[in-house]
């Protein structure tokens, strides 16, 4: 299993997936992350839509296809909000978006390997009509997260 957290500094989650810098990527084996890497969030130009927008990510002719490729070896992302078309765009490519409001990524990635983080639907930028478990917490990975060592700025 492979985990991806949107961040700005390697340390917390971004609070918007869309203008998040970069992704840092957990490989997961047997409910412990083995191995980090972070990658830098690369956004097309945006054709359409007004300056704001297009500095902000958001527009016509939306980067959405971009920013799903560069986690599509991943399962699931952990973000503190995000607009409905990218959530859907996330679900669509198989990756799980799980929303919280927990901001530190340690927390957040050891919460969810243990099936404590709770999953904040009202993150998403309108109903997504996406059920999702009676609990709200994370579903997947059971089990103890430890890592020896700094990883990409995190102390797993």
């Amino acid at each position: 299993m492979k985990i991806a957290v949107v961040t700005d500094n390697e340390n917390t989650i971004s609070a918007h997936f869309g203008r998040a810098a970069y992704f840092v990527t957990f490989t997961v084996e047997d409910g412990r992350a083995v191995h980090c890497e972070t990658r830098p969030r690369v956004v097309e130009p945006v054709s359409g839509g007004d300056d704001d927008a297009r500095r902000q990510g958001h527009g016509q002719g939306h980067h959405r296809g971009c920013t799903v490729t560069q986690i599509d070896d991943c399962d699931v992302v952990l973000a503190r909000g995000m607009g409905s078309g990218m959530y859907k765009n996330l679900l669509h490519a198989d990756i799980h978006p799980f929303l919280t409001d927990v901001t530190n990524i340690d927390e957040a990635v050891t919460a969810y390997l243990e099936g404590r983080l709770e999953f904040r639907p009202e993150r998403v930028g309108e109903p997504c009509g996406h059920r999702h478990g009676e609990s709200g917490r994370a579903g997947e990975g059971a089990g103890h997260h430890e890592h020896g060592g700094r990883c990409c700025g995190s102390t797993l």
